[in-house]
């Protein structure tokens, strides 16, 4: 009994010990709402320092925010206090393991801020194409990425949270790409994929949904989505995985430019150029996008013309009939509207 007893210990002694590296969980900033939630690549205590990659929509102002880290119960002892400018990537961010103060895991954190590219837009993956996931830097134009897996030619995610985003400064018509599951996606209920658009890339609408009820294809499938034209994000979001493992393949990311009657069309909805009978007043929505207005007879006669209208435009000048209101855009584009005065 002795014998057995002591071989038990030895056992017990000679098994190694592991301490799960502590995490940082989420990411938020005082005031600025992001893209996707902050993905990560987790550390090894004293092996490997943890990666974590957020993005913010276009415009975004890093150089003086207030930061707020997850960590859950491990508190985070350095830097203290953490940063205010974050314009670059923050190193040496450590987590400390709330009951050994010789346990910390170390991370450097990138918060991206993305900027949009002229449509149209082509990322072209695989050997034939130019995109390189570890190619990202601020002056990167059309799309950024939150720890999808590094060294490869297509978008790869690989864990929960991982994120990919694109973002364009014209009207757009249809998206396209190739999408994959690597596994059986109906042996893991618990997998959702989102990829959703955004006129603002704060506030976002689903496009599609993959979830144990829609499943994804698991071959490199090609899809096509005619985009909405005031839509100018969009992002894959591998939003929860199941224990089971799998990844996902993103390729060949297309969006191609809408018409210009579609531009048109989008200028007309935010001027507004309503015209109230009662005071014979033209109201313009948003005057700041019209450097001029002009407004004509039916035989093409300017009767009345202004430049960088206010929001109110008296027209009591004209008499009853039909008219065409001519705007020349801050973007020289040239947009029209039908008038009836009564």
């Amino acid at each position: 009994m002795k014998k057995i007893t002591i071989l038990l210990l030895v056992s017990f002694l000679m098994t190694p010990i592991f301490v799960s590296a502590q995490r940082i969980k989420s990411m938020t900033i005082d005031g600025l709402t992001s893209c996707v939630p902050l993905g990560y690549f987790n550390p090894k205590n004293g092996t490997r320092t943890g990666i974590g990659e957020i993005v913010y929509p276009a415009g975004t102002d890093l150089s003086n925010v207030t930061v707020h880290l997850n960590s859950g119960e491990d508190p985070i002892v350095a830097p203290s206090p953490l940063p205010t400018n974050w314009t670059s990537t923050v190193t040496g961010i450590k987590v400390q393991q709330k009951d050994n103060v010789n346990e910390k895991a170390d991370y450097n954190i990138t918060v991206k801020v993305i900027n949009p590219a002229p449509l149209p837009l082509e990322i072209t993956t695989g050997a034939d194409g130019d995109f390189d996931s570890n190619s990202w830097t601020p002056s990167t134009v059309g799309w950024a990425g939150a720890c999808i897996d590094k060294d490869r030619d297509v978008v790869r995610f690989g864990s929960a949270n991982r994120s990919f985003v694109i973002a364009f400064s014209d009207v757009p018509d249809v998206l396209s790409y190739k999408i994959k599951f690597n596994g059986t996606w109906d042996e893991k209920p618990k997998n959702v994929f989102d990829i959703d658009v955004s006129e603002d890339g704060v506030n976002w609408t689903s496009l599609v949904k993959y979830d144990k009820n829609n499943p994804m294809p698991e071959s490199s499938t090609e899809m096509e989505e005619d985009l909405n034209s005031k839509v100018r994000y969009v992002r894959w979001v591998f939003t929860a995985r199941d224990s089971k493992g799998g990844s996902v393949l993103l390729e060949n990311i297309s969006v191609t430019k809408g018409s210009g009657t579609d531009v048109k069309n989008v200028y007309l909805e935010k001027i507004g150029a309503n015209f109230l009978q009662a005071n014979n007043t033209l109201v313009l929505k948003d005057n700041s996008l019209v450097s001029k207005l002009s407004v004509y007879n039916v035989s093409g006669s300017m009767i009345y013309q202004v430049n960088n209208p206010k929001n109110c435009v008296d027209l009591s000048i004209l008499t009853a009939g039909v008219y065409f209101v001519s705007m020349e855009t801050v973007d020289g584009l040239i947009v029209s509207k039908k008038l009836l005065k009564k």
